[in-house]
């Protein structure tokens, strides 16, 4: 019997192998599909065929899955459209006068990310296209953009109250028996969900830690490592993909409009707005996703008729723009469902993160869980490209390991389980983290489309920008661990404290030794 052993490791090891080698992404996911397809039917043909054939089926026509292709198709029609009229060209010779320096651009962009905090789809696929105009101009290779846009776009959804990721994460709270009514049969730790997760924020270390060292590397200049080889060749040769030719999904800036910044600023704003007022207003009639979905619609709507009325695109040229939008989201909507296939293959099929979890957290002391739990996550979301994903997983496999292990009688008061905050913290730490780092996940490839640089390129780039956070923010967890005679506040304090202390020092370091 295959499942339950080492071997449900082999598809995203050899996922990752032909990834990094080949570097040909969609050829590593299918082999990923095939080999855990095999696997999953003790490698039996038909039955594989058959639950390959099944779970693509199923991330193509999942309702959810839906809105978010077509909010994706939306947000690729839109930029085509910005990039047709001339905005994006308006926008960055707008606000070149204020930026004089490629640091300040950079700076920019990461302003740009805060204000996109709402949701990481909208943060990774928006700011990349905006600011592109602006990094090529002052030559900094697309890869570092990308690295800019991904770093804060999933470190400040999951940590803000408002954005989509919220319904899901207290949804997931609800499901392992954290919940106000006392005298439900199913609740174990009596608390509001929402309230749970707002207690967790100041220990969900990696996000505090991820941004602030990506300030940190803006602000003093930080290069080493690949992304060092990336940004030399651009200085140099003004080649902004590491000596490489240009993707071809890249859609190029049009430097020959005469355009207006207002053909940006309206449907961008717009879309901003509705997205916010949307998750805020109505997330208990419609899921984010389909509020993603219609913001992005009435903004592409709005977009059209505002270039219309203008008289800055033509009727005849609609359908190319649309043409140009949706061939611009293609090659990055295939990648996003072979990747979400291969994802809920190894957790649904393979249960790859049961695997881990249990392989690494059956003997282990009380005050290590919150730095086992990261280290768990951070591996099952890497594997699997998906923080959604790690968190429906590693959520019910947490709290059940803490109280066993306590032995307390439930349902328990919160301030009775101290543990609980630091290893929630842990799992969405490593969930969000490893989403980021994975070559694989749906973040990864917009945020490289959304840049216009390799998907391989980006994430080889910015793991060894993540990994001084990763090590600041492990250590960080293990010593909450041993703080919880401290006031939850002081001990969460004390860790991100750490955390980013340790993770700015080692990335002085490291620049300094590449610059000696």
């Amino acid at each position: 019997m295959i499942l339950g052993t080492w071997l449900v490791l082999l598809p995203p090891i050899l996922v990752l192998t032909i990834a990094f080698g080949k570097r040909n992404l969609n050829l590593a996911l299918l082999v990923g599909i095939i080999s855990a397809g095999l696997l999953a039917k003790d490698c039996y043909i038909m039955p594989t065929i058959n639950l390959i054939i099944d779970r693509l089926g199923k991330q193509i026509i999942d309702r959810d899955y839906l809105y978010i292709y077509f909010f994706l198709f939306t947000i690729g029609i839109l930029i085509a459209l910005i990039n047709h009229t001339g905005a994006a060209r308006a926008f960055a010779h707008s606000i070149t006068l204020r930026l004089r320096n490629g640091m300040m651009v950079e700076t920019a962009s990461l302003l740009l990310s805060c204000v996109l905090f709402i949701d990481d789809y909208l943060s990774n696929l928006t700011t990349g296209y905006v600011m592109r105009p602006l990094t090529d101009r002052y030559k900094i290779p697309r890869a570092k953009l990308a690295f800019l846009v991904h770093s804060l776009a999933g470190p400040l959804v999951i940590l803000a109250p408002i954005s989509s990721w919220v319904a899901y994460m207290t949804g997931q709270l609800a499901l392992v028996g954290i919940d106000s009514a006392a005298n439900k049969a199913t609740t174990k730790i009596i608390i509001e969900p929402f309230y749970a997760y707002i207690q967790s924020i100041p220990f969900i270390i990696y996000p505090f830690t991820i941004i602030a060292s990506t300030w940190f590397i803006v602000r003093t200049h930080i290069s080493f490592g690949p992304m060092r080889h990336h940004e030399t060749i651009a200085k140099k040769t003004g080649n902004l993909f590491g000596g490489k030719a240009a993707p071809k999904q890249a859609l190029e800036i049009n430097e020959h409009m005469n355009g207006s910044i207002i053909d940006l600023l309206i449907p961008v704003g717009t879309l901003i707005m509705l997205s916010i007022f949307g998750i805020i207003f109505l997330n208990t009639i419609f899921s984010p996703f389909f509020t993603l979905c219609a913001a992005g619609a009435i903004s592409l709507v709005l977009g059209f008729a505002l270039t219309l009325i203008r008289n800055t695109i033509k009727k005849a040229e609609i359908y190319l723009v649309i043409k140009s939008g949706v061939l611009l989201m293609t090659g990055a909507i295939l990648m996003v469902i072979l990747a979400s296939t291969f994802g809920v293959m190894l957790r649904s099929d393979l249960f790859i993160g049961n695997y881990l979890a249990q392989t690494l957290l059956e003997t282990v002391h009380i005050t290590l869980l919150p730095g086992i739990f990261f280290i768990v996550s951070l591996v099952i979301a890497t594997i699997t490209g998906s923080s959604w994903g790690t968190m429906a997983i590693m959520l019910p496999v947490g709290v059940p390991i803490l109280l066993n292990l306590l032995h307390p009688e439930t349902p328990i008061m919160l301030s009775k389980v101290p543990l609980l905050l630091p290893v929630i913290g842990a799992i969405f730490s490593g969930s969000v983290c490893g989403d980021q780092i994975s070559p694989i996940s749906e973040t990864t490839i917009m945020a490289s489309t959304s840049a216009g640089c390799y998907p391989i390129d980006h994430a080889y780039t910015q793991i060894f920008y993540a990994l001084p956070a990763i090590i600041g923010t492990t250590i960080a967890f293990f010593l909450s661990g041993f703080l919880l005679s401290y006031h939850p506040i002081i001990n969460a304090a004390i860790s991100v404290t750490t955390a980013v202390g340790i993770c700015c020092t080692l990335l002085y370091l490291l620049n300094k030794v590449t610059k000696k």
